[in-house]
């Protein structure tokens, strides 16, 4: 196993207004970083970006509502304007709607709450049964809930197959306590899982620790 063919697949919660805007650690902003890894690992390759909250309209569900979509360098524009953005976002009622954007019609805007994880975590998995190509998961969580659930799921692809994670979140959304004991966040129980705090990820690091991981799974050697 190598990089050449590797995917990238982006998830992130879109249940606070801030998602929905144009600048640092909006939907729109990871979208551009999750790019540049891909074309890193395999050049004008796309991205898999799974969007999660809670669904629109009718009663929220009990693992939140996700949605799958694709974009690369040649569609970001048009995609950013689907499914990164919120034009109604903040509007007053008396104020003109614009037209809703896909992201809109589907996941609730201006849901200051968590958004459940479970149901992008679900589609995640469903998709890395899709192929052998390694992938690079890179899992932002907006609240600590579910977290035990995200790693038992990741535990059972198989650490020697599939995916590496990258998880992250700010510290109100990471529990810290459970994502260190023993090293978790650091790989040593689970080689193929990573864990920090914070709203960036290092492109070289996180390239570094994808490829260690590809190079070993493909020698067979254990863990990096």
């Amino acid at each position: 196993m190598n990089s050449d063919g590797a995917r990238v697949f982006l998830v992130l919660p879109t249940s606070r207004p801030s998602y929905r805007e144009s600048g640092k650690h909006s939907i729109e902003w990871y979208a551009r970083r999750a790019l540049r890894m891909a074309n890193a690992l395999s050049p004008a390759s796309g991205v898999d970006v799974f969007l999660y909250g809670n669904r629109s309209s009718g009663p929220p569900e009990p693992g939140g509502t996700a949605v799958r979509t694709r974009v690369d360098r040649s569609s970001l524009d048009e995609w950013a304007g689907d499914w990164a953005v919120a034009p109604n976002a903040g509007r007053g009622v008396l104020e003109d709607r614009r037209p809703a954007s896909r992201l809109e019609r589907v996941l609730a805007v201006g849901d200051a709450s968590f958004s459940r994880p479970r149901t992008a975590l679900r589609q995640v998995v469903s998709a890395l049964a899709e192929t052998t190509v390694p992938t690079l998961v890179i899992f932002r969580l907006d609240s600590p809930i579910d977290q035990e659930e995200i790693l038992l799921a990741i535990r059972d692809t198989g650490a020697d197959r599939s995916a590496f994670w990258q998880v992250f979140g700010w510290s109100h959304a990471i529990d810290g306590l459970f994502w260190t004991r023993g090293g978790l966040h650091r790989g040593r129980v689970l080689p193929n899982v990573r864990a920090d705090t914070g709203g960036d990820w290092s492109h070289r690091s996180l390239l570094r620790r994808f490829s260690q991981w590809s190079r070993t799974v493909e020698s067979g050697k254990g863990r990096p």
